[in-house]
């Protein structure tokens, strides 16, 4: 996959499965491959076909949250999410999506328990400083909103999400100036 052959990589990856069908590792790397293709549909049967074969391990269900939420199953994806940090407490992507999962939902509350619970692994992580802000915004908590958005952009200055979210405070709370700055 590395050299650029993922077609290659899957057509190898069916041959060693049809010798070896319940080796899980080939399938989630195969899942891998076949996500990397955007054949999400065949890449979610690989990755549960690793998990159905293997014991617990995180990957392969944090994969198939990813395409859960990709796909629209917004439920699926944060059982999956749940799932990798109970696995792997210190999966720290997987407290972002869970909570960007729950903030899709509509669950202010748990998205908000799933960003206290990734930020006490990740302190200052700008992500899920950024869902913070985002919900406190929703919440039209603009001055707690408006701190944490300033230390998601001091923890990264690069990230997308938070100055547009800042962009959306300024001009929810009228400072078109700054509105027009951030966005």
């Amino acid at each position: 996959r590395g050299l650029g052959q993922t077609e290659s990589a899957v057509a190898e990856y069916r041959k060693v499965l049809e010798a070896d069908p319940d080796y899980p590792e080939y399938r989630l790397e195969l899942g891998n491959l076949l996500r990397a293709l955007g054949q999400d549909d065949e890449a979610l049967s690989e990755y549960e076909a690793a998990i159905r074969l293997s014991p617990p391990f995180a990957e392969a269900y944090y994969n198939r949250a990813d395409i859960r939420a990709a796909l629209g199953d917004v439920d699926g994806a944060v059982a999956d999410y749940r799932y990798v940090v109970e696995l792997a407490p210190d999966t720290v992507d997987a407290y972002i999506n869970l909570a960007s999962a729950l903030e899709e939902a509509c669950d202010a509350q748990a998205a908000s328990a799933a960003v206290d619970d990734g930020l006490a692994v990740a302190p200052g992580n700008a992500h899920l400083l950024c869902i913070r802000g985002q919900l406190d915004l929703a919440a039209r908590r603009f001055e707690p909103a408006k701190a944490v958005l300033e230390a998601a952009i001091t923890s990264d200055p690069e990230l997308p999400e938070a100055w547009a979210t800042r962009g959306i405070l300024a001009y929810e709370t009228g400072d078109l100036a700054d509105a027009l700055v951030s966005l």
